[in-house]
């Protein structure tokens, strides 16, 4: 049976704390600024291994995607969240991109629904695509920002 890998935090040597905590406990303060928001806004559940995860976010500019089918001229609000962290990713000095889908949305719904997703054009695709780009570009910087 091999032991299970243990690693003292920055925050632990700094406070003579020297218990030990495994990569995957979820640290009481990150370093990194995103990490530290999001936790504060209970938006992380677990994670493989927080402390790597945590000096990446500190060392070097992470960049992060989220990708969309251009289905509908408007997004259902359950995509806010996604576009907070987003958002937030980018306040904090790391890259978000935005992938809006043309040649997904013709696809279809990969869920295994009864229904099939409705065939759109390529005119309606792209209006779409035109439309979910101004509700982005309200929250995100795009380019070099």
């Amino acid at each position: 049976r091999r032991p299970t890998k243990v690693a003292l935090t920055r925050r632990s040597l700094a406070t003579g704390d020297m218990r030990e905590q495994a990569p995957d406990e979820m640290p009481a303060k990150f370093e990194s600024s995103f990490l530290q928001t999001m936790k504060e806004r209970g938006f992380i559940h677990q994670c493989t291994n927080y402390q790597k995860l945590d000096q990446s976010l500190q060392d070097r500019k992470v960049t992060a995607y989220l990708g969309f089918d251009a289905t509908a001229k408007s997004l259902h609000v359950g995509s806010l969240l996604q576009i907070m962290i987003l958002r937030t990713l980018q306040k904090c000095g790391h890259k978000p991109i935005v992938l809006i889908g043309g040649g997904t949305t013709k696809v279809g719904d990969p869920t295994g629904k009864d229904e099939s997703r409705q065939m759109l054009s390529d005119e309606v695709i792209q209006d779409n695509i035109n439309s979910l780009s101004r509700v982005f570009s309200k929250f995100l910087t795009f380019g070099d920002g």
